[in-house]
This record gives C-alpha cells, sequence and structure tokens, in this order.
C-alpha cells in the first residue's frame, strides 16, 4: 500500500489507529480493500470503536460505519466527528446536578 495517505509517519503501521482512521477517510476503495485484507475486518472495526479519532464528517462517519464496517450499534458521534468540540474534562461536567 501506497504511503500516501499519511504524512505523519515514514512507514504506515496498519496497527495504528491514525493509518486505519486515515484510510477509512482519505483511502479507496481500493486502499480499504487491501488494508481489509492485510489486517482484517474485525481488527478494523476494533480499532474504529475502541480508539475514535475526530476526523470525520458526518457523511463520511455514516458511510464508514454504517457500510464499510457493517457496525449496528449507536456510537458517540462527538467522539468522531471534527467539528465537534472536545471534551476534555473526561466526561465529567455537571450541569444542574446531571452529568452529561
Amino acid at each position: 500500500m501506497e504511503n500516501k495517505y499519511i504524512w505523519f509517519k515514514k512507514n504506515d503501521d496498519l496497527n495504528s489507529a491514525d493509518v486505519v482512521h486515515q484510510i477509512l477517510v482519505f483511502g479507496t476503495l481500493e486502499d480499504i480493500a487491501e488494508m481489509k485484507s492485510k489486517i482484517g475486518a474485525v481488527k478494523i472495526r476494533r480499532i474504529f470503536l475502541d480508539q475514535p479519532k475526530k476526523i470525520y464528517t458526518r457523511p463520511e462517519l455514516n458511510f464508514v460505519k454504517n457500510y464499510l464496517l457493517k457496525i449496528d450499534k449507536k456510537i458517540s458521534i462527538d467522539k468522531y466527528l471534527q467539528y465537534t468540540p472536545r471534551d476534555i474534562s473526561g466526561g465529567k461536567h455537571v450541569i444542574q446536578g446531571e452529568k452529561i
């Protein structure tokens, strides 16, 4: 696989969450198929769910989650969408006595 989507590393380590997400967002269908053949769909799903990256637009997230990875369960889209604010508190905000 060419290193055309990963500018921040010398090699494309497919075990890296950064690399997997970059390929899912910016790669061609052929690049994604090659990544699936090298590390497997289960590992890609696990990385996607366990190590989210805020680099997706809503249409990209919908396509990757529902069509490429076939994930049926609900996810917290705030962890994936690039234009949502980051939660630096670790989810410990309290408003009127409720945890948000």
